[in-house]
């Protein structure tokens, strides 16, 4: 099919811009493939028309650039001129793969300067260095540990590579000729598709998480309204621990519910922000008195003894839930009988507060993953097994909009400090 495609185009006559042809050709190049990449992660089977079209296009491209060069005497390096601004890494090598043009974007993806590998020939025995291992597999494809060809037979070649260091990406191999069609060089096109497989993947285990945050509180639900039906069937009186039972767990899945929706919001720009003269210090006081029935059920004390007014530039609603979020936190992962203390003061150009627990405290490798999405501690699950892993990637994403920062130490066992600031009215 192909071939046909092939023999019905049209070679190029009297072209007075062939650099206009060729950049008209790259860019078709370039929309195709990032389209293809788009299709791969989201739609399978719309990605399987795209290749198909991709190949089309590269074809029809192929054909234009190498009656170009034919016809007009473009080398290699005319083509080095026209990849330097593009955004995926291209290479151009000769039939004996010496490598003729590394533009900037491959020094980049590749980690090595063009000083270093042009002009230079790269061989199997190149998989040895350090330095050209990538390299010696995108030239090499077999050479990597796993690969897949995308396109059937002919040109051009699309390859899916993944190496062993968790690179995963997707090559296009077209080649120029001369006139009785021997080859001259060959532009592969390098695609990095590793951080769209790490979009994917965090995808999936969103949906993970979020079956396992439902899975167990919907079914002790279901058992509960069951017990409460079988109890009606009966003509006896429900019991009523048995639904004040199920309404703590239908409070339980609502909240989770709350939670993702406002993870929604906060990374779709959904998320609406009504900045405003603030009293710290009466807010803080009355986040204090609503928690403050919890902490007695958990046997923990709070203290806040603010010394004066300190007024900040925030939305009330954003700043008394981040507030809620880290108070609520610092009582149910403490000891019994332990303390929260809390402290409010100005430091610079913000105003900075610090909740302090006795509580279980978190290791050193944990604590930059505390504000990521869904990442609870192990002592976290441990203590509270119900948690979401989302307060505290929220509460991130809330300070950092008013501009200030959230940061935390901690002694594992012996507590843990959260700090966040906020910019003080001017």
């Amino acid at each position: 099919m192909f071939q046909k495609i092939l023999t019905r185009t049209k070679p190029i006559k009297n072209s007075s811009r062939p650099f206009v042809i060729i950049i008209i050709s790259v860019a078709g190049i370039t929309a195709a493939v990032f389209g293809m990449f788009i299709n791969l992660i989201i739609f399978p089977i719309i990605a399987g028309l795209s290749i198909f079209i991709l190949c089309v296009i590269l074809i029809l491209n192929q054909t234009a650039l190498t009656n170009l060069k034919t016809k007009k005497g473009l080398e290699p390096e005319h083509f080095h001129l026209i990849t330097q601004n593009m955004e995926e890494a291209v290479i151009i090598y000769s039939p004996d793969f010496k490598i003729l043009s590394f533009n900037p974007a491959a020094e980049k993806f590749f980690k090595v300067k063009k000083d270093e590998v042009v002009n230079q020939i790269i061989s199997p025995s190149s998989l040895k260095s350090n330095k050209l291992k990538l390299l010696a597999q995108v030239v090499f494809p077999s050479l990597a540990p796993s690969v897949r060809q995308i396109s059937g037979g002919g040109w051009p070649q699309v390859t899916e590579i993944s190496t062993e260091n968790g690179f995963d990406f997707v090559t296009i191999l077209l080649k120029t000729a001369d006139r009785n069609q021997n080859s001259t060089s060959f532009i592969k096109i390098i695609q990095d598709k590793t951080e769209q497989k790490q979009l994917l993947e965090s995808k999936f285990g969103f949906i993970t998480t979020l079956a396992n945050q439902f899975q167990n509180p919907i079914k002790k639900i279901n058992e509960i309204f069951q017990k409460i039906k079988n109890d009606v069937e009966k003509n006896s009186q429900a019991d009523k621990e048995t639904v004040l039972r199920g309404l703590n767990l239908s409070k339980q899945t609502l909240a989770v519910t709350n939670k993702l929706l406002e993870v929604s919001r906060l990374e779709s720009g959904g998320y609406k922000y009504d900045f405003q003269k603030v009293d710290l210090v009466s807010l803080i006081k009355k986040v204090v008195n609503k928690i403050s029935i919890i902490a007695d059920d958990y046997n923990v004390s709070i203290s806040f003894n603010p010394s004066n007014e300190i007024i900040a530039n925030a939305d009330q609603g954003k700043i008394t839930a981040v507030t809620t979020v880290l108070i609520e936190n610092a009582v149910k992962y403490n000891n019994k009988g332990g303390s929260v203390d809390i402290s409010l003061k100005e430091n610079g150009a913000f105003a900075e507060i610090t909740i302090s627990d006795t509580g279980i405290g978190i290791e050193k490798e944990e604590i930059e993953k505390i504000f990521t999405k869904f990442y609870r501690t192990k002592r976290g699950i441990q203590s509270v097994p119900n948690g979401s892993g989302l307060g505290l990637y929220i509460v991130k994403k809330i300070i950092e909009r008013h501009g200030g920062k959230i940061w935390v130490d901690s002694i594992p066992k012996r507590g843990s400090n959260f700090h966040f600031t906020l910019p003080l009215v001017k």
